[in-house]
């Protein structure tokens, strides 16, 4: 990860403010959100492609996860699932494939899902 993530922030009604913040270093004010994306990676026989995080990851070390990340300023949310999915995997998604799942609202972050239906060689990850 980057330590100098810059990303937008937003209002409660998903809003852009016009204000940008350093990811994991500035402290998000009630009221300001963050957009999170997440890419479920299934293939053609419904499996779930899940990885397990980094013992050195400050939160949550060594969970299994689908992938994703924060969407940074001016990105666009299948830019960034794209870049997201191609810095943690190495794979490549193509962005016509994605396929809307749904947006949920918790502590200052949007999470926007989305499924990606790919058939990937495990053992070449």
């Amino acid at each position: 990860m980057n330590n100098k993530e810059v990303v937008d922030i937003y209002d409660e009604n998903k809003n852009k403010t016009g204000k940008t913040k350093i990811r994991h270093k500035d402290t998000l004010e009630p009221g300001e959100y963050i957009i999170g994306i997440q890419a479920i990676i299934i293939n053609s026989n419904k499996q779930i492609l899940i990885s397990q995080r980094s013992e050195s990851k400050e939160k949550a070390p060594l969970k299994w996860e689908c992938n994703g990340g924060a969407l940074l300023s001016g990105e666009n949310v299948i830019d960034g699932l794209v870049r997201e999915i191609y810095e943690e995997l190495g794979i490549s998604l193509q962005k016509d494939k994605a396929i809307f799942l749904k947006t949920t609202k918790d502590n200052h972050r949007f999470k926007e899902i989305y499924l990606f239906e790919i058939d990937i060689k495990i053992d070449e990850l």
